[in-house]
């Protein structure tokens, strides 16, 4: 089989087999012994099958001698070469293969493959509507979520203003009882601090009439002692005010 058929086929163990017996001394007992191999072209009209046979006349005419590498390779490159050429030509020129045949082939062949590419779009097609409406869902679902999440937050933010307008009322209730609480403690003490001006003042006075009242009186002592015949005065009378 091409391209290059390296293992051994029975036809070639059976040349190997003949070329040893020739190298032998058993060399009368082959049964066509000296004889010359001929090779006739089979009447098909082509030139192929007589190249064929010419080559292959030549390759057993080299089984006596020894095989090189390059002998090797270039008898398995004309033979793939050989094989592809038949392939060409019993495709384009064979009697079983005819024009309508490979029309049909060619037709078959082009509509298994526009029908695995319309399977394969088909495919394509499905997995996309499905990613699609996969889509579709995750942004339904997220939609839902934002409107769940902006309704919590209009509910949070109201009850956040409600809380702090009633702070702000706390607040300022608590301002004015704290002014008003003020107010009083303020009018309390200025009344505190009037009645201790006021009484302060009323001791002031009468202390100072007191003093006035000593000064008269030591002025009039100062004044009988000092006066002539005071010895024999009648003893001093406190005046009387």
């Amino acid at each position: 089989m091409p391209p290059f058929n390296i293992v051994p086929s029975p036809r070639h163990v059976y040349r190997l087999l003949l070329w040893m017996c020739r190298r032998s001394q058993f060399r009368h007992l082959l049964p066509h012994e000296g004889k010359k191999v001929r090779y006739v072209a089979v009447q098909t009209g082509s030139t192929l099958e007589l190249q064929d046979m010419e080559e292959e006349k030549s390759e057993e005419s080299n089984i006596d001698g020894h095989y090189t590498r390059n002998d090797v390779m270039s008898m398995l490159i004309r033979r793939y070469v050989r094989h592809i050429e038949r392939m060409k030509i019993e495709g384009e020129d064979g009697e079983s293969t005819s024009s309508d045949e490979q029309l049909r082939r060619q037709v078959e062949r082009l509509g298994s493959r526009v029908e695995q590419r319309l399977n394969e779009l088909s495919a394509n097609t499905a997995r996309l509507q499905r990613d699609l409406d996969k889509v579709k869902a995750e942004g339904g679902e997220a939609q839902k979520l934002q409107v769940e999440h902006y309704d919590r937050f209009i509910e949070f933010s109201g009850r956040k203003t409600s809380e702090t307008d009633r702070y702000a009322a706390l607040l300022n209730e608590a301002k004015l009882q704290i002014l008003s609480r003020m107010d009083s403690e303020r009018i309390q003490m200025e009344r505190v601090l009037e009645h201790r001006v006021g009484t302060l003042a009323r001791k002031l006075d009468e202390s100072t009439i007191s003093l006035s009242q000593q000064v008269d009186r030591l002025q009039a002592i100062t004044a009988r002692g000092s006066s002539p015949g005071s010895s024999s005065s009648s003893p001093l009378h406190k005046p009387k005010y």
